[in-house]
């Protein structure tokens, strides 16, 4: 993250310093931009030309007041949508309610944008759980598609509490490590229709086909 903010930074100072006219972009802007930029690589991996609008100042830093203490909320070693490091007294999939409704995210808003930060490997410190993709940073709803492989066969993982391993059924074979805050989708049919909104054919194949996982052993 400071690395990304010192390059943001440095096209910030670049672009002020080079106008005349008195338009500047500030460090907030260019965030969004990034992001923005980061989306649509995604989706052109995927095959797929997108152009993700953007609206100068929709974020109105000057009427945020600046303050030199990091907000624990902003912590990503403390959000299920980044896939927390470190066990709390609330179950990891709580957490990522909690934090779905802080940002006014309805259901199905949560689950595209889990989904989407999975296969683009958001994940805090690189980690892999949730990458069920044989085509990482691509915008697609491969995470559906493979979460609810009926082939695949969940169980707990040894190493830690939190985290979880499919192995293709008849082989026995690892396939992928995830979370409980992976498998919290399709896991009942209260999250059936959550998962209607990832039916987008411009993201490749159809998740359609399944709702529902087998408990996990």
């Amino acid at each position: 993250m400071a690395r990304l903010l010192k390059a943001l930074e440095g096209i910030q100072n670049a672009f002020n310093s080079a106008r005349f006219d008195g338009k500047q972009v500030s460090l907030a802007d260019l965030i969004v931009l990034a992001g923005s930029a980061g989306v649509e690589k995604a989706a052109k991996n995927a095959g797929h030309e997108i152009t993700v609008p953007f609206t100068r100042d929709a974020w109105m830093p000057h009427r945020i007041r600046p303050t030199s203490r990091p907000l624990p909320c902003s912590n990503p070693s403390r959000t299920a949508f980044a896939l927390p490091q470190r066990e709390y007294t609330v179950s990891a999939e709580a957490l990522l309610v909690d934090k779905a409704q802080l940002l006014t995210l309805t259901a199905p808003e949560m689950t595209v944008l889990v989904g989407g930060m999975r296969v683009l490997k958001t994940n805090f410190g690189g980690a892999q759980h949730g990458v069920f993709t044989q085509r990482p940073e691509a915008l697609t709803n491969d995470f559906f598609v493979n979460l609810l492989d009926m082939a695949t066969e969940w169980s707990r993982s040894r190493k830690t509490r939190m985290s979880l391993k499919a192995a293709i059924a008849k082989t026995g074979a690892l396939k992928w490590t995830g979370t409980r805050v992976d498998l919290v989708f399709g896991s009942t049919p209260n999250s059936a229709p959550w998962l209607k909104s990832t039916e987008v054919p411009t993201l490749g194949r159809s998740s359609s086909t399944t709702l529902s996982r087998p408990g996990i052993r």
